[in-house]
């Protein structure tokens, strides 16, 4: 990340961040979350860590869905989703971290509180 040094960030009030995919890269986390699913089917997982970023986007249901090709019914997409969520809350954080410079942004705003 390039922070820009003509930020004045004594005058920041308050910043909101969203965490998953803004200040963490969860994309491992998520796509090994899908590939147990997959799995779990009977279907060998052979998305890469590309193909899941390119699915993630507009909420996780529709992550698990792009991972079953857009070929689950919606109660098996329900369904589905349901055990994403209990896998990812298994598995989340195992593999994720800040992306480059997220430290220092947040050292620069927590400094100037």
């Amino acid at each position: 990340m390039i922070i820009n040094n003509s930020i004045d960030f004594d005058k920041i009030k308050c910043a909101f961040f969203d965490l998953d995919g803004t200040l963490v890269n969860t994309i491992d986390d998520l796509g090994l979350a899908c590939d147990v699913l997959l799995k779990q089917k009977g279907i060998k997982p052979g998305w890469s860590s590309q193909d899941y970023k390119n699915f993630v986007g507009n909420g996780a249901k529709l992550l698990v869905k792009r991972a079953f090709k857009n070929q689950l019914s919606e109660s098996e997409l329900e369904e589905q989703y349901s055990l994403f969520k209990e896998i990812y809350d298994k598995i989340k954080l195992e593999h994720a971290h800040m992306y480059p410079g997220i430290d220092k942004v947040l050292k620069k705003l927590k400094k100037a509180e």
